[in-house]
Parts: C-alpha cells; sequence; structure tokens
C-alpha cells in the first residue's frame, strides 16, 4: 500500500498544480477538481457488494454502513468492513428531505482504517456515484 503527501507545486503567476508524493520520492501531478458541496448527513444506509470467489462462485454481501455526508458525486460512509478500492456497491442514498429512499451504484475510491480502543475496526470509505441515484420503493 502506498502512502502519499499531498503538495501544490508553483508554476508561475498563480497558478497551480496539485500533486502527490509517493514513499518512493516521485511525484505525480494529479487534476484539480472542483468538489461538490458536501451535506452532513448520518443515517443508516444498507449495501450490497458482490465479490468474485474463483471462476464460478459470488459472494454476496450485505450490510448496513452509516453516511457521514453526501454530496452529488459521492458519499462518505462509515463501515464495519474494508471493501477494496474500485469496488462497486449497491447503496441506499438517504435524502435529507425526502422521504424516498434512493439507490446508487458507488465506486469505492479510498478507505481509511480506525481502530477501536475495544479492539475492533471500523473503516472510513469514500465512494464516488457512478450514476445518478434513482427511487427505491
Amino acid at each position: 500500500m502506498k502512502t502519499h503527501h499531498e503538495y501544490r507545486l508553483e508554476l508561475g503567476e498563480g497558478e497551480r498544480v496539485h500533486a502527490e508524493r509517493d514513499v518512493d520520492g516521485s511525484v505525480h501531478p494529479r487534476p484539480h477538481r472542483e468538489r461538490a458541496e458536501r451535506i452532513a448527513l448520518m443515517e443508516t444506509c444498507p449495501y450490497e457488494m458482490s465479490e468474485a470467489i474463483g471462476k464460478e462462485s459470488i459472494v454476496m454481501h450485505q450490510g448496513d454502513a452509516i453516511s457521514v455526508n453526501v454530496s452529488t458525486g459521492g458519499m462518505l460512509l462509515l463501515m464495519d468492513q474494508s471493501p477494496r478500492v474500485d469496488q462497486v456497491l449497491q447503496v441506499r442514498v438517504p435524502r435529507a428531505a425526502k422521504a424516498v429512499s434512493q439507490v446508487a451504484l458507488a465506486e469505492v475510491r479510498w478507505t481509511r482504517h480506525l481502530p477501536i480502543e475495544s479492539g475492533g475496526s471500523m473503516y472510513l470509505v469514500g465512494v464516488r456515484f457512478l450514476f445518478a441515484p434513482y427511487s427505491y420503493d
């Protein structure tokens, strides 16, 4: 697992490029993205994910995550397991002002381990919506 640090490189008159430095010392520019407004929203979010085991078996994982915040592009979840980066989840997205839940396909972009004093573990999981969430009855 690579760890990295974030840098801003000054190029000239007010021009900046965001970059990351890997543990081997190499610096990689990354595109600057405008971040969508995040809404703090702590609610239970049921999810499903599948995992291929060999060539002929698929295991389905179901559980409940807790949303930490939501934006138009994705959300931050608190989960009791760590899905792999690039894993696709089907997650029910909470809506603060609507009674109808929304279901979305979301791709895991990053995870962070949160050790629990009692010896357990929780994970912060950042996901990006692949498609706009759709209504769920």
